[in-house]
């Protein structure tokens, strides 16, 4: 009798970072942690965000993000894992270290700052830092959302309705289309925010799609979280009034 494939169960991760670091810290439940996110906003050539695996900034860097002050889109660097930290480049070069680089872009789709659309070639070799044009054997090019919702939130944490900084992930195509809310069976990845002195909010990705599938979905969801924090900053500066999350 054939075995019956048991699914696996969803991974989560913490993400965090104090008022006095200029990085985020990306940790599994089990303590290990997976990314260490520098964070940059003042040199030009430098990505907003570079991605390490492991603990500090002497990691790998496995992906860049770079938002452009005044768009609301975001360029997306992913690359493979023999990339080293530091040596420089920017969004139409070497980013940050990645030896293989694939382009990505993020893009706002409305003006409220509640949907962003990215897509990515998902299938053979993606996770060994194959190439990314989507015309490889096995490989498939598949489009993704992260949308705000005050429902849908990760396993164990609760989800304040008050709260504009609680992101899904569907895909487009496939449960992802304009609507009401899409049931938990759809949902490919949910971060649910916290209020602390440290703690963002917990990252829950539910969908088995690969290594690189996961560091995106990192990547994408910090990014949406940094920029939403930049945004408030600069509404709070100016006196005015800033929206709510996830956007730029």
């Amino acid at each position: 009798m054939a075995q019956q494939q048991v699914a696996a169960p969803p991974r989560q991760f913490q993400v965090n970072r104090t008022s006095f670091t200029r990085h985020y810290d990306v940790s599994s439940t089990d303590g290990q942690q997976a990314f260490y996110i520098d964070i940059s906003s003042f040199t030009p050539s430098k990505p907003d965000l570079t991605v390490h695996e492991g603990k500090t900034s002497g990691g790998n860097v496995v992906a860049v993000a770079h938002m452009p002050k005044f768009s609301g889109d975001f360029k997306i660097g992913l690359g493979d894992r023999s990339g080293r930290a530091g040596d420089g480049g920017g969004a139409g070069g070497g980013a940050g270290g990645l030896a293989a680089t694939r382009w990505e872009d993020m893009t706002k789709e409305n003006l409220r700052h509640s949907e962003h659309r990215w897509a990515m070639t998902l299938g053979a070799g993606n996770d060994d830092g194959g190439g990314g044009g989507g015309g490889g054997r096995g490989q498939t090019r598949r489009e993704f959302a992260w949308k705000r919702t005050r429902k849908v939130g990760a396993d164990g944490a609760s989800v304040s309705s008050l709260s504009g900084r609680n992101l899904k992930l569907v895909e487009v195509g496939h449960g992802g289309g304009r609507g009401a809310e899409e049931d938990e069976g759809k949902v490919l990845a949910v971060f649910t925010s916290e209020r602390g002195f440290s703690s963002c909010g917990v990252l829950q990705i539910n969908a088995q799609l690969g290594r690189d599938f996961d560091v995106m979905v990192a990547t994408t969801c910090v990014a949406l979280y940094e920029k939403a924090r930049r945004r408030r900053h600069r509404a709070a500066a100016g006196g005015g009034g800033g929206g709510g999350g996830g956007g730029g």
